[in-house]
């Protein structure tokens, strides 16, 4: 397993769109490719932590608290000793903090579980923004970008991902002066089949979505 791969099952464990505004759960520092050897699991990352860690083999700890929240300028051996140890060991840093406190079955559930109370319900929404995602593409490319932006991050509803909607259709355009047309020839108008790409795209995947598409894309402005 991967860290990716990884990252994929604590998503669905506990959604990383739960977690609040300030908060920084998900990636701290990673190689997403690595294959998982040993996973250390801890409240905080500290140097007792790291030490063992790094005497057991482990490389991908996995806390509850951030050691990062905000962004760092720079990062030395004397300012940040934790993360730069973490780094130059090549260990995995994730984090799991307020979204798992808010998951359903999390960590707020197990404290109220605990308690005995039992009508649970959150004091205000943790629902994160969803977009409608499309985009017109070449008959023969429709797989391969829709590939694409599935491994970005779309179309996942619930407990199932790669959903989409296609519809066929005609698209025209005109090369002006200067565009590199993939297909078609300067000042003519050119008329392709195209597929209508449609597919839903959470928040925090958008940005990340759009560039995959935009890489896969043969067109040089895709609509």
């Amino acid at each position: 397993m991967t860290i990716k791969e990884l990252l994929d099952i604590l998503d669905k464990l506990a959604p990383f769109s739960l977690q609040e505004s300030y908060d920084n759960s998900g990636i701290q520092f990673a190689d997403l490719e690595a294959p998982i050897i040993k996973i250390l699991l801890a409240l905080d990352l500290t140097l007792e932590i790291l030490e063992e860690a790094i005497e057991n083999k482990v490389n991908v700890i996995l806390t509850h608290h951030p050691l990062l929240f905000a962004p760092l300028k720079q990062i030395t051996k004397q300012n940040n000793p934790l993360l730069f140890q973490t780094i130059t060991n090549q260990i995995n840093l994730l984090v799991l903090h307020t979204n798992y406190d808010l998951a359903e079955n999390g960590l707020n559930d197990y404290v109220a579980n605990l308690l005995g109370i039992t009508k649970i319900a959150p004091l205000k929404s943790s629902l994160e923004k969803i977009y409608k995602f499309a985009v017109y593409v070449p008959i023969q490319e429709s797989d391969r970008i829709s590939q694409a932006i599935f491994d970005a991050g779309a179309g996942k509803i619930g407990k199932y991902t790669e959903t989409s909607f296609k519809i066929k259709g005609e698209g025209t355009f005109k090369p002006l002066e200067g565009a590199k047309p993939f297909v078609g020839k300067i000042g003519e108008r050119k008329v392709v089949e195209e597929i209508k790409i449609e597919t839903v795209v959470p928040e925090r995947n958008l940005e990340s979505v759009i560039e995959a598409m935009k890489k896969a894309h043969p067109y040089e402005e895709p609509a």
